[in-house]
């Protein structure tokens, strides 16, 4: 999996829908700590999801390579649940808001924070590739972190 130049390469590519592995009803407040599922909107939908061990061109701290599958829990695991940690908001009452920066850190295994990466393999019109890391920001460039806006119309 990769980042694009634009937030929409293709129609719904770029949008990511947060949904609750608890339960939560479509229209609760997102909580810093709460358990999600990202899902993107491009073609049928698909899951963020974990899909085998960092290839060897990623950096060391690298996990997990990370890619969609049409299933929620693919192996049963949690392969694609996150828990999603916002850095601050305002007010602090630990609601995520839009344009708020979080960290996504995987609950599959040993987990990992959600970062771009350098290495790895990538799709036509990538950019930078994404795993997961030991670190949740492993070059001091912001690379593990994510902000929310909403889609466009």
């Amino acid at each position: 999996m990769a980042t694009a130049a634009t937030s929409n390469r293709r129609a719904g590519s770029g949008t990511w829908q947060i949904s609750s592995v608890s339960g939560k009803q479509a229209g609760d407040s997102v909580l810093s700590g709460d358990t999600i599922h990202l899902r993107n909107l491009f073609g049928a939908g698909s899951y963020l999801d974990i899909s085998g061990g960092a290839a060897a061109a990623q950096t060391q701290a690298a996990i997990y390579d990370v890619s969609t599958n049409s299933s929620n829990d693919r192996v049963g695991a949690g392969t694609a649940s996150w828990r999603i940690l916002a850095k601050t908001s305002n007010p602090l009452d630990r609601a995520v808001r839009e344009n708020d920066i979080v960290l996504l850190w995987s609950l599959y295994d040993v987990g990992g924070f959600l970062e771009t990466n350098g290495g790895g393999p990538m799709p036509t019109e990538a950019l930078i590739d994404v795993c997961t890391s030991a670190y949740w920001d492993r070059s001091n460039g912001n690379c593990g972190f994510w902000r929310l806006t909403k889609a466009q119309a």
